[in-house]
């Protein structure tokens, strides 16, 4: 894995994973009230300003906000969530869905000056599709083509239907001539951080602060925005806070459920957003108390009332889901009564029959915003149905290096931010065997999915693709490898003098926003 001795060590966030936030904070210098100068400065509060750059780094999905400012992709989403050229200018698929092909946008330039190449956007993808973190969603890829100066490529050894929000979120343009020669400091340093996007980055505290300008030269315009702060906000009570001081204009992820009520005497606005972040349970799929114990799992299954749960963190907003997924996706199969219902009583039956009546065990999670609140409420659930249950809360490194990749755990809970919307990238992330010690922290590992997974990236017909799942949703309730809980609430909070395309919001990418 490229970095990972040094990422386990650094890493923040669980996934979560999610695969949608970002990263930062920012701290805009404050201006003249009485000035008649137009506002062009942002302050930005995120969880965590970008540990790295890198876009195939082993690292948090708070990382996202940072390299959606810095660089760029060869294709973007719009307003409407319609996957749209950027770096570019068009592309086509063959007939039979094997080849995709590419046809770049002349002149454009790295921050550097260096000129934005085929040979770059060849190197870019290869160094994805080989990366630990995101070769899975790549794996659909035999070769990328240099066609001529302004043509790449891509050639398949199969469908995959998934594959272009793969590039949205994935494809990512670095400047092979800083990053390749970087070596394991690319875009971990503040010299090797070159992108062709809307901002520069200029100053970075890894984990705590950055500072952008604006890119004069953005090949679609420079941007509205000139300046950029980020600051680290962990606590969400803290956001909103400041939020409600005029500390930071835009809180890059969503701000607890209880407190938009309270935004309302604010000058501040909130913007609704799809749900991007899973809340889930895990239980080791390779070692402990559950491996090859199906009745327990069904137990913990039977055990756990979502709903009460939902109350700790979204004041019951959020989405009650008994499978990853929501119908916002594309391949999102509608099945009734999947899962397992809240029923202690039958729980309390399946522990008696699994012969784990007292069982002790450990849960463990990262101690970040409601995830110890949950993981009480699930401790005390567990032991109404008579397993003894010890909490271990970690700071996020320890549980990144302990949990996430090593899997030295019994049983957790995390959370998953979704970074595309389409099922395939999901479920892959979560459950394929490939990626495990990855986002497949649970260890699950089965060939019934696997095949389901390749079955359900190939398949075009939209209807077909759903039957395909439908399957899937009937081996995870048979296997139980995650209780999916909930959906967070989701929303953005900014400062009302700010506007943006409501459908842009989600994505963090300040050269979307301006001032009124």
């Amino acid at each position: 894995m490229r970095k990972a001795l040094c990422w386990i060590l650094v890493a923040v966030l669980a996934l979560c994973g999610i695969l949608s936030g970002c990263a930062e904070t920012t701290t805009t210098p404050s201006s003249d009230s009485g000035s008649s100068e137009p506002k062009t400065a942002l302050k930005v509060g995120s969880v965590y300003a970008n540990i790295s750059f890198d876009p195939w780094a082993p690292t948090s999905a708070y990382n996202n906000c940072g390299r959606n400012n810095v660089f760029d992709t060869l294709i973007t989403k719009d307003g409407a969530g319609n996957i749209v050229p950027s770096l570019a200018d068009s592309y086509e698929w063959s007939e039979d869905g094997l080849k995709l092909t590419f046809h770049l946008v002349s002149g454009v330039k790295f921050h550097n000056g260096d000129p934005v190449t085929a040979e770059d956007v060849k190197y870019s993808i290869d160094t994805a599709r080989s990366s630990d973190v995101c070769y899975t969603y790549f794996s659909a890829i035999d070769s990328v083509d240099i066609l001529d100066e302004s043509t790449v490529q891509l050639t398949l050894n199969t469908p995959n239907v998934a594959l272009l929000e793969v590039l949205v979120t994935w494809g990512m343009i670095v400047d092979k001539a800083v990053y390749e020669p970087a070596g394991d400091q690319a875009c971990d340093t503040l010299e090797t951080v070159i992108g062709s996007g809307p901002y520069i980055l200029t100053s970075w505290t890894p984990s705590e602060s950055a500072t952008y300008v604006a890119n004069e030269e953005y090949f679609k315009g420079a941007p509205s925005i000139k300046e950029i702060s980020v600051k680290s906000i962990t606590d969400p009570t803290a956001a909103v806070i400041a939020l409600e001081t005029g500390d930071i204009d835009v809180y890059t992820n969503a701000v607890p459920a209880i407190s938009v009520p309270s935004l309302k005497g604010y000058d501040l606005e909130v913007i609704d957003v799809p749900a991007q972040r899973l809340y889930y349970l895990g239980m080791n799929w390779e070692f402990g108390p559950f491996v090859d114990n199906n009745k327990l799992r069904q137990a913990v299954a039977y055990a756990i009332d979502r709903d009460a749960l939902n109350l700790i963190t979204n004041e019951g907003l959020g989405l009650k889901v008994f499978y990853p997924g929501q119908p916002i996706y594309s391949g999102y199969p509608v099945v009734e009564n999947s899962g397992y219902p809240f029923d202690p009583e039958k729980a309390k039956e399946l522990v008696k029959e699994a012969g784990a009546e007292g069982l002790a065990f450990t849960l463990s999670l990262e101690n970040s915003g409601t995830l110890p609140e949950l993981a009480t409420s699930i401790q005390n659930m567990l032991g109404n149905v008579g397993l003894n249950v010890t909490v271990n809360s970690m700071d996020t490194n320890a549980y990144m290096a302990d949990v996430f990749t090593n899997g030295n755990y019994d049983m957790f809970i995390s959370f998953t931010t979704a970074k595309t919307k389409d099922l395939d990238t999901v479920w892959t992330m979560m459950m394929s065997s490939d990626n495990v010690g990855q986002g497949n922290s649970g260890r699950y590992r089965s060939e019934d999915m696997d095949r389901v997974l390749k079955a359900g990236r190939a398949e075009s017909d939209p209807a077909k693709r759903a039957e395909i799942y439908k399957e899937g949703v009937e081996i995870f309730d048979r296997d139980i490898p995650y209780l999916a809980l909930f959906y967070e609430f989701g929303n953005r909070v900014i400062n009302s003098g700010l506007q943006v395309e409501p459908g842009m919001a989600e994505y963090d990418n300040f050269y979307y926003y301006s001032w009124k």
